[in-house]
């Protein structure tokens, strides 16, 4: 999609068990990883506003 210049939203949807995975845990797993293959994808990802980011 980057070589298309596509600018627009990505979103990404998980379901887990909470009680096998705790859901702070796995939102920065999940955060990590979409950091990961977003700017290897060639994007610059915005985050400014987001806490912790």
């Amino acid at each position: 999609l980057a070589n298309y210049g596509y600018e627009g939203w990505f979103v990404v949807e998980a379901e887990q068990d909470p009680k096998k995975n705790p859901p702070l845990k796995m939102a920065q797993v999940g955060y990590k990883e979409l950091m990961r293959v977003m700017t290897a994808a060639g994007y610059t990802v915005e985050t400014q506003g987001f806490p912790n980011a």
